[in-house]
């Protein structure tokens, strides 16, 4: 917001620095008599300067005076699985053995992280987001029920999971390389017959299995890890998780 002083403008420009007032750049316009701009889409927790002037036919007033401010720091609290040891484990409860079921959570990756297979046929570099159940043997209740992984072989998120029938496993793989150290939005539902894979809002892939998970399993569930029933964790996801939810 600035103090109008003319009243023959036809407007004002407005210019913004973000690097404590050194370069300037436009931003944008608005009308005669207006003296408030919104400036939208800015990162958190960043310093911002501003300067405007006013403009005719006659051509450009002087610059404002220039006004700093600071964004907010973005909201909410994540976890932080920057260790290579860390991991969260929920053990197995009935509530999470789902034959039908949506993943999801938020990632920022912010490291390599430790990569492990899902099994026979499945995600052979799988970095572990939201999982229940890990590699431990074939055709039994000790396979994995679901898992939602970044492949770490092309960088892109993927899911698996381990079938009742046969034990064999039912990878699928999204499209859109993640970037680290950007915060993403990962999905993943299986209605009984199909995978759907999102990733920040849009749908990735789709694949067609018609086979039951292995919602008996008696593995572990976990973020940032995969756990067997003895409790050792396999994989490991560097950076940070919020709002994982399996429902």
């Amino acid at each position: 917001q600035w103090q109008d002083n003319a009243n023959n403008e036809t407007g004002f420009a407005i210019e913004r620095s973000s690097d404590n007032g050194t370069t300037f750049a436009p931003i944008g316009t608005v009308g005669p008599d207006v003296s408030v701009f919104d400036d939208g889409g800015l990162a958190a927790a960043t310093a911002y300067c501003y300067r405007a002037y006013a403009e005719n036919g006659g051509g450009a007033s002087g610059f404002s005076n220039v006004a700093c401010t600071s964004t907010a720091a973005a909201p909410g609290y994540g976890l932080d699985f920057g260790s290579a040891t860390a991991y969260v484990t929920f053990g197995d409860p009935a509530a999470l053995d789902l034959p039908q079921f949506t993943i999801e959570t938020w990632f920022r990756r912010t490291g390599a992280g430790t990569p492990n297979t899902t099994g026979n046929g499945g995600i052979a570099n799988a970095i572990p987001l939201v999982t229940h159940g890990a590699p431990e043997a074939e055709g039994s209740s000790v396979d994995a029920n679901w898992v939602l992984v970044i492949d770490d072989a092309n960088d892109v998120l993927a899911a698996d999971f381990e079938d009742m029938a046969t034990g064999a496993n039912h990878p699928v793989y999204g499209v859109t390389p993640i970037t680290n150290n950007v915060w993403h939005h990962a999905a993943a539902t299986y209605d009984g017959t199909t995978w759907r894979l999102y990733l920040d809002g849009s749908l990735e892939t789709t694949l067609a299995v018609n086979q039951a998970p292995r919602s008996d399993t008696t593995q572990r569930a976990a973020l940032g890890a995969m756990i067997r029933t003895d409790d050792t964790p396999l994989g490991h996801f560097q950076g940070v998780l919020d709002e994982a939810r399996v429902w």
